[in-house]
């Protein structure tokens, strides 16, 4: 028998054995390594990343891409997005080139529809604030529904939202200093 089948051996043994008597010693009420709170992205987040290309802002996705943070993106942000007007030359901000950026983003991040609930508890939302100094339009009340129905963190620098909608004040993170450019 060669030297390295003998040390295969001993090593599946000692991991065998070892993993047993862990398995006696440890503790039997310990809890569970709860995982993360996924995190949503607003379209103001989505436009630092792929439209202006901000480093902090790609660098910020990827570091939590790669520790398996789940990144959701509301449908209606992509729709935002696409149509974003960008206020220095009026033309969008998504250009051609970004819909196959889009898409493989949709392959590495979890593509979130709005139920029927959602739209009614934006609408409820929305039709509550009106009239008042909020404001919050139709589509951040439905992305602050998605935000409550995953347990999630919310993304974003847009302010009304923490100012209109109580429940996700404590739920927004600010990861990156945000660029001096100015967006509506």
């Amino acid at each position: 028998m060669s030297f390295m089948m003998r040390l295969q051996q001993f090593a599946s043994y000692v991991i065998k054995n070892r993993v047993n008597e862990l398995m006696t010693i440890a503790p039997r009420n310990v809890p569970a390594i709860q995982p993360p709170p996924p995190v949503v992205l607003n379209t103001n987040v989505l436009i630092h990343i792929y439209a202006l290309e901000y480093k902090p802002a790609t660098q910020w996705l990827a570091s939590l891409i790669s520790q398996n943070f789940t990144v959701i993106i509301p449908s209606i942000v992509i729709n935002e997005f696409m149509y974003a007007k960008n206020p220095q030359h009026g033309g969008l901000y998504a250009r051609k080139r970004d819909i196959p950026i889009v898409a493989n983003l949709l392959k590495i991040c979890q593509f979130d529809s709005p139920t029927l609930e959602d739209y009614n508890n934006a609408l409820a939302r929305v039709s509550a604030l009106y009239g008042k100094s909020s404001k919050l339009g139709f589509a951040d009340a439905v992305i602050a529904e998605c935000v409550l129905r995953n347990n999630a963190q919310l993304c974003t620098y847009d302010d009304d939202f923490g100012k209109s909608i109580p429940e996700v004040r404590n739920l927004i993170i600010r990861p990156y200093l945000q660029p001096l450019f100015q967006y509506p």
